[in-house]
């Protein structure tokens, strides 16, 4: 290979993916921590590997898992150098491991500082940040002892575009990146530097100060940049297929993804030999494509609050198109739902690996919303809510509305504990504040 630049290594680096969790060839390992987020960041589920510490019943050994893991993690990041005369498997495999390496750190790190980590022992926090700092600081001094291009700068310009993607620039979570992006100063390592503006970005805002001293719950009504708002303590995101279309327009590695699945998809010949007939399954699959790392975002959330205030979850709107359906729409219901269940499935038996955590797991954090703007929303809601999915209704400007669909709820939930299943949170989304914003126009 020739000698590569600062600005492949950069491609490279944003244009990696993890690869996906299989039981068969990357099984969970139950009975050592350590080893788990090890072989997790090994395939590149690094985010999956930081938010497996979430759980309160890691307590009392956080800091010894922390340190096995960095512990196992340095040797190969030393051995790891990626030399550009090397084979080009080899290049590539070795850059992409201190990628994730670095990756996995900094998740971390950016949770401990948040308020999803509220459940762990604040002292053993305490006690890992100073580990992942110092491990962070000393691999940037071995790649800059090398010579060859920074995978540490390359890792944090990825977090920090992926930042400012959101909303195209125009939004809180982007403006943040820029303000960390503004403070790294070049020629010192960049990583205590970024991760120190990062903790001060997170605590001086003001949700997470209102959200830590208990006065308000927050959601969000945007499918990206949520690991973000998650740190500020939000726990719910709201997602229909509009916004599921801005996601893809803003973020562009969404689209490759869609190309990749879509092939996998049993109808796949019959949606590209006519698509116009088959618009509205396209673009139910595009949305719940969009959905997954919702879901998986909020995961700890839903399990380490299912038994007080419940929350964690991602309110999913059925499609507008055929809302006022009734058999459609419950189709649509019992389809969403289904396929998360597969993929929560899977996924819970990586973040939840060596944890007693037995309820719920597979159940989607999961709750659909319902436009209270004709008869069938009735019909709707109280079915939905019979088999435990969950509401949100939205569209609702009056207490009549209100009322009413609350009362369809309430049956549909003792319905389903008449079933034995357990309800799921539910909400109601007042917009009264659209409509007073219509009457001062009009």
């Amino acid at each position: 290979m020739k000698r590569i630049t600062q600005k492949e290594i950069n491609k490279i680096v944003q244009e990696k993916r993890p690869e996906p969790l299989s039981l068969g060839e990357s099984p969970p390992i139950f009975w050592d921590h350590s080893a788990h987020l090890f072989e997790l960041t090994r395939i590149g589920q690094t985010t999956l590997a930081a938010d497996h510490l979430l759980f309160p019943e890691i307590n009392g050994e956080l800091s010894k898992t922390v340190g096995d893991f960095i512990r196992r993690l340095h040797p190969l990041f030393v051995t790891s150098r990626p030399i550009s005369k090397d084979s080009p498997k080899s290049f590539s495999q070795n850059l992409s491991f201190r990628q994730y390496a670095y990756e996995v750190l900094l998740e971390m790190a950016l949770n401990f500082h948040g308020l999803e980590s509220r459940w762990l022992d604040p002292e053993e926090k305490a006690r890992c940040l100073p580990f992942i700092l110092h491990t962070l600081e000393e691999w940037e001094e071995i790649e800059q002892k090398e010579g060859e291009c920074s995978i540490a700068s390359a890792v944090i310009e990825k977090w920090l575009l992926q930042m400012k993607r959101v909303q195209k620039g125009n939004s809180m979570v982007a403006k943040t990146a820029l303000r960390i992006e503004e403070a790294l100063e070049s020629g010192k390592p960049l990583f205590p530097q970024f991760l120190k503006k990062a903790e001060e970005e997170i605590k001086s805002n003001i949700y997470y100060q209102m959200v830590n001293q208990g006065l308000c719950r927050f959601g969000n009504d945007y499918a990206l940049g949520l690991r973000w708002l998650r740190h500020l303590g939000y726990e719910q995101v709201s997602t229909n297929p509009v916004l599921a279309a801005r996601a893809y327009q803003d973020d562009p590695s969404l689209i490759e993804i869609f190309r990749e699945e879509v092939r996998r998809h049993p109808k796949f010949g019959q949606w590209r030999t006519n698509p116009s007939r088959y618009a509205e399954e396209i673009a139910l699959f595009a949305t719940l494509l969009a959905l997954w790392e919702n879901l998986y975002v909020f995961r700890p959330i839903f399990f380490n609050l299912r038994e007080t205030s419940g929350g964690g979850v991602v309110s999913f709107q059925l499609n507008p198109n055929i809302a006022h359906l009734v058999e459609e729409s419950i189709r649509d219901v019992f389809l969403a739902f289904s396929l998360a269940q597969e993929k929560l499935s899977l996924y819970d038996q990586y973040l939840l690996a060596g944890y007693r955590t037995k309820g719920d797991r597979g159940r989607p954090n999961l709750v659909i919303k319902v436009a209270a703007t004709g008869p069938s929303a009735r019909t709707i809601t109280r079915m939905i809510n019979s088999y435990g999915f969950g509401s949100n209704i939205t569209v609702d400007f009056s207490v009549s509305q209100e009322a009413t669909l609350l009362l369809e709820e309430m049956e549909g939930m003792a319905e389903a504990i008449r079933k034995g299943i357990r309800p799921t949170q539910l909400y109601m989304t007042n917009m009264g504040g659209r409509l007073e914003s219509h009457l001062r126009e009009v």
